[in-house]
């Protein structure tokens, strides 16, 4: 960015839209542990009776749950790039 008021505008928008995307991106994270984390560790099984998931699901949630962030996060920069 060039020196100028005129760019301080964008400058803030964009802070605005980058902290926007940050605390969604922290939300989305927290709500997905929040369920997944107690399913894995088998508190299913009180609610559905055998019901256990796997180690190798519980890894292909945690990568959802990583990709869903990262995509999030490479949206953001789409949309910073119309500001």
């Amino acid at each position: 960015m060039s020196g100028g008021v005129t760019n301080l505008v964008r400058a803030i928008e964009l802070a605005r839209m980058t902290r926007r995307a940050i605390w969604g991106n922290l939300l989305l994270s927290l709500v997905y542990n929040a369920v997944g984390i107690p399913l894995a560790a088998g508190l299913g099984t009180l609610f559905w009776a055998g019901m256990v998931i796997p180690p190798s699901f519980a890894a292909l949630a945690m990568v959802a749950s990583d990709a869903s962030v990262a995509l999030n996060s490479t949206w953001l920069a789409v949309r910073l790039r119309r500001v």
